[in-house]
């Protein structure tokens, strides 16, 4: 658990080792049992800058668009 210990997330590693935590989803309650340390995943994201002129002064988000958990794992 994330934030404050109320939102579920997980932390993936690549191949390079660079880490990073994403918010965890899946479409039916039983999928979220999949999220298990060791587990291959793939991500698909895009990132949305926002304009230099905005409020966080052009940050980045890395938004997810498609998570998949290796279910034969």
């Amino acid at each position: 658990m994330g934030s404050m210990n109320d939102w579920p997330e997980f932390t993936m590693r690549t191949e390079t080792g660079e880490e990073s935590s994403w918010s965890r989803h899946a479409s039916d309650p039983a999928f979220a049992s999949l999220y298990t340390v060791g587990r291959p995943i793939e991500l698909d994201y895009l990132v949305q800058q926002h304009r230099p002129q905005s409020f966080d002064s052009g940050a980045k988000h890395k938004i997810p668009i498609e998570i998949r958990v290796d279910e034969n794992a």
